[in-house]
């Protein structure tokens, strides 16, 4: 009896430290597997695309950059134009978001100043007036001393002077603007030495006065990574659609215009429109410029291409008459010798100023 209560108290006790053994393997184990590490500095953040563009204002010691928005007074609003007049304007342009980015900077004619010259003829002021935009002037610290030096930089080798009468003044770069980046640049705007009577207003008759608009456009560019390289917004479009308006708000004016531009940056049409072209209680114009998928039956040579764009304006009359007093100007980006421009299948004969 002694001896099978001792046999029973040994397998009791073997059962127990059977049973301890395997509670701290389980228990080993466990912990093993339930082991972590923690980091707390994961984030998902959105990238923001935000771009800062100011000018210079004031003169001497009073200098100071102001942001251009809205109705900023940028060009000498009591400037009276002759022969030798030169303006200056410096601009700054800041990449103040998370992404880098690429823009384009516009200064389209809104108003080119019609009058009566002193022969008795219509005159445009802006015909007689040059623009030119200089790349890398910082005018805090290095602006022109004086308007030969500032004519000088606006026609050197490789600038590209216009009449404001012919042209908008386009800066387009493709260059990346990384985020805290800044780009300055100078726009040199001068009345020649040789302009003659032919820009004299009539006395007693209104001194024409010519109105620019400022359009910065910002578009992203690859130059984030994502898990496999920086090109997955490469091919993002950009220009299959742009838009104008023209604004007749205001009651002496008598037309306005409407620049499309397109997310990329630049002008693909203007409308000049008359402002008795429109029903009377219209107070705007939209120019829409669409890429189409028509397709011509005009042939196209070797190393030529072709963009088809349906444009429309709405809030002018129902009547088609009212279209002949509306100028369309078609702008693209080629050189005058290979631009062709057809409405439909028929070519349009044109002068085209690149």
């Amino acid at each position: 009896m002694k001896k099978q209560n001792s046999t029973k108290k040994a397998l009791i006790c073997s059962l127990l430290s059977l049973v301890l053994c395997c509670s701290m393997l389980v228990g080993t184990t466990f912990a093993w597997f339930t082991d972590s590490v923690t980091s707390g500095n994961n984030k998902i953040v959105s990238g923001n695309l935000d771009i800062e563009v100011d000018y210079l204002a004031g003169t001497g010691d009073e200098k100071s950059w102001e942001t251009v928005e809205g109705e900023s007074a940028i060009f000498d609003p009591d400037a009276f134009w002759e022969p030798g007049r030169v303006e200056v304007v410096y601009f700054r342009v800041t990449n103040a978001g998370s992404l880098a980015l690429k823009y384009s900077f516009l200064l389209n004619v809104v108003n080119y100043g019609e009058g009566i010259n002193v022969f008795g003829e219509d005159f445009r002021l802006a015909d007689h007036l040059r623009i030119s935009i200089v790349e890398d002037v910082n005018g805090e610290t290095a602006a022109f001393d004086g308007r030969e030096a500032a004519i000088a930089a606006a026609t050197a080798e490789g600038q590209v002077p216009r009449s404001l009468g012919s042209a908008t003044a386009e800066r387009v770069t493709n260059n990346k603007l990384l985020s805290g980046a800044t780009e300055y640049f100078a726009v040199v705007i001068w009345m020649p030495e040789e302009v003659d009577n032919h820009a004299n207003p009539k006395p007693g008759t209104i001194a024409p006065v010519v109105e620019l608009g400022v359009h910065v456009i910002a578009t992203q560019t690859p130059h984030e990574k994502d898990s496999f390289d920086e090109n997955y917004d490469a091919n993002i479009s950009l220009d299959d659609y742009a838009i104008g308006i023209a604004d007749f708000s205001d009651p002496n004016a008598v037309a306005a215009e409407a620049v499309a531009i397109n997310a990329a940056g630049y002008n693909v049409a203007s409308a000049v429109i008359d402002k008795d072209s429109v029903e009377g209680d219209v107070t705007k114009a939209i120019l829409r410029v669409n890429k189409s998928t028509y397709v011509g039956n005009f042939t196209l040579s070797d190393g030529e291409t072709a963009e088809c764009y349906d444009i429309t304006i709405d809030g002018l009359k129902a009547d088609n008459t009212v279209l002949v007093k509306t100028s369309l100007k078609i702008a693209a980006g080629l050189d005058e010798n290979t631009v062709k421009i057809y409405h439909y299948n028929d070519e349009i004969a044109c002068t085209y100023n690149p």
